[in-house]
């Protein structure tokens, strides 16, 4: 019955996704007409001790290819113990200084950010950006976001590429997680005509959403939540395959740990906070985008995992009760299931690093090793979808720390 069960939730889960792997192989990017309107921006900054590497963000914000007066970049340092202040401002930013406690996530200190830049003097920008302290910007960054906004004023997202793709097994399992998000997700779901997620940083909002509408996600991982509340309001969030930015990926095994472990256990955490609302809305008004993000929050890996590691058990206890003789063929179901595990994961990084070829910032070496070690990476998974739903009395915050320095060109190479 476990196996039935677990097969039943295991086709849910992945057939939705096997159809975007479809889609995202076989269908081009969605591209934007150039347009010769330029709209006013504004960068929005939250960053917790970040002097190492808000200088570089700043300065790819000014370096856009794009008129730097329709261009205002604000910074919130945020209980910082370092200099990210007074680097932000000596760079540039209109800087403000946070010092009221946050123990969850950014969400509060994102709320006073856009309050203190909605009480700003000076003309009020078309569209708001969203980045984290540890990105930098490609020099068409902003251009490419403006003729998409052009063609279709809702909210978009840029690509998110790795900084630091070849570190280490680390940095390279994690940036494969977001090229995956890239290629398999938010490119199919375009093609598709669905609405996708926001993850993270790299997105913009119009201009009304942020001047009239309080922030009210909080969450360990409040950019999925953001995304369920703007689905509620019928909303769509589109991708900007063009719009390329660059983000600093673990080095690290713990810090990956508990960074994975955030997300698992903010997914569980916002499923029972918004899933009723969502199912809701889908009721009054039928979009598939809703269906697809319900999916994407509900614990389903959780539960697959656990079902499938008690299947797994109660058979080798059955094997182990009806034989005498202990060999290497007395664990075969393990030795089996391990191999399923480490197929997919495998066919997961084979299919993501060849649609990304690209785009990754690595030698060709470091791209193939990279799909070698992605199922070992992936490994570290399984115990965290078993801890997560056990910890969910714990929803402290743990920082992502950033040290790793980048700049680009003028044409946008990774230097």
């Amino acid at each position: 019955m476990l196996t039935l069960i677990t097969q039943i939730l295991f086709f849910i889960f992945f057939s939705l996704h096997i159809i975007y792997f479809i889609v995202g192989i076989l269908t081009k990017p969605q591209t934007f007409q150039s347009q010769k309107h330029f709209r006013r921006y504004d960068f929005l900054i939250v960053a917790r001790n970040e002097e190492v590497v808000i200088g570089d963000l700043i300065d790819s914000i000014k370096a856009q290819q794009y008129p730097h007066e329709l261009i205002r970049i604000f910074v919130l340092a945020d209980n910082c113990v370092d200099k990210t202040a007074a680097i932000a401002n000596a760079h540039g930013a209109i800087t403000f200084i946070n010092k009221m406690p946050n123990p969850i996530g950014k969400g509060l200190a994102l709320k006073r950010l856009i309050q203190l830049r909605n009480e700003y003097p000076g003309i009020q920008s078309d569209g708001v950006f969203f980045f984290d302290a540890d990105n930098v910007i490609d020099p068409h960054f902003t251009k490419r976001m403006n003729d998409a906004y052009l063609n279709q004023e809702t909210i978009l997202i840029g690509y998110r590429g790795s900084k630091n793709f070849g570190n280490n097994a680390t940095s390279m399992g994690s940036s494969i997680i977001f090229f995956r998000e890239a290629h398999f997700l938010h490119h199919a779901r375009n093609r598709l005509g669905l609405s996708t997620h926001i993850n993270g940083t790299g997105f913009m909002l119009p201009n009304p959403i942020v001047k009239h509408e309080p922030w009210e996600a909080f969450s360990l991982i409040e950019d999925v939540e953001f995304t369920i509340l703007q689905l509620i309001k019928e909303r769509k969030v589109v991708f900007v395959r063009e719009a390329k930015f660059y983000d600093e990926q673990p080095i690290h095994a713990t810090v990956s740990f508990k960074q994975r472990l955030r997300w698992i256990k903010g997914s569980i955490q916002i499923f029972f906070l918004h899933a009723g609302k969502l199912l809701t809305s889908l009721v009054k008004k039928f979009r598939f985008a809703k269906i697809d993000l319900l999916l994407w929050i509900t614990p389903f890996p959780s539960v697959i995992v656990i079902l499938s590691l008690v299947n797994l058990t109660l058979t080798q206890i059955t094997i182990l009760q009806q034989t005498d003789l202990i060999n290497w063929l007395t664990f075969l179901p393990i030795y089996q299931w391990l191999l399923n595990y480490l197929g997919v994961a495998f066919g997961i990084a084979l299919m993501t690093v060849i649609a990304s070829w690209k785009e990754v910032n690595a030698k060709p070496l470091q791209k193939l090793w990279a799909i070698v070690t992605f199922p070992f990476y992936s490994l570290s998974f399984l115990p965290l979808f078993i801890l997560a739903p056990l910890t969910m009395f714990n929803l402290k915050w743990y920082k992502t720390p950033h040290s790793v320095r980048r700049t680009l060109s003028s044409d946008g190479t990774l230097l």
